[in-house]
């Protein structure tokens, strides 16, 4: 009867191992700075790409404390979460353009299956100010809410079940 119990509890843990990495949607943070509001389709520094949707809320608190806009700026996204930020340094004096959306809304296109947890920067010099430059960051998530938080989500929950529990040998 022992083995009986050992072999429910290994299903259990396999189970849980992939609880939290298979999903059929997560939440993603649907936001724009607000100095992107106006024209925000046809303007030039805004992601590249056919913008299909608006972010759901244009708020300043998009570049940095998104915890304040959980509420009003969550989506439900089937596949991957978006973040792009282009930030303007003028010899040590950042400002901030940022866009969080669900890509697939926002694009009207499934995110590039190459490219999920993953990040891209770039840094180009401004021509019409020596000293400024522009970082331009992108990046896509997928399988945790709110991925789109941070410029790249760590280890999915199951994931780490998964890990805590062959370090405990118990799988």
């Amino acid at each position: 009867m022992n083995q009986f119990y050992e072999t429910l509890l290994r299903i259990a843990v396999f189970l849980l191992c992939f609880a939290g990495t298979v999903v059929d949607a997560v939440k993603c943070y649907s936001c724009a700075s607000e100095n992107l509001e106006t024209d925000f389709r046809n303007r030039q520094r805004r992601p590249p790409g056919t913008i299909v949707n608006l972010p759901q809320v244009f708020d300043n608190n998009c570049d940095s404390d998104i915890w304040i806009l959980r509420a009003k700026a969550s989506v439900d996204c089937p596949g991957a979460c978006y973040k792009w930020q282009q930030r303007l340094n003028n010899s040590g004096v950042y400002s901030y353009m940022t866009v969080r959306a669900c890509y697939e809304h926002m694009f009207g296109t499934p995110a590039p299956s190459n490219n999920v947890n993953e990040c891209t920067n770039t840094e180009n010099p401004l021509d019409c100010l020596p000293e400024a430059t522009i970082l331009d960051s992108s990046c896509l998530c997928k399988g945790s809410d709110f991925c789109n938080s941070a410029n790249l989500n760590g280890l999915g929950i199951g994931l780490g079940l998964c890990l805590v529990f062959r370090l405990l040998r118990l799988f």
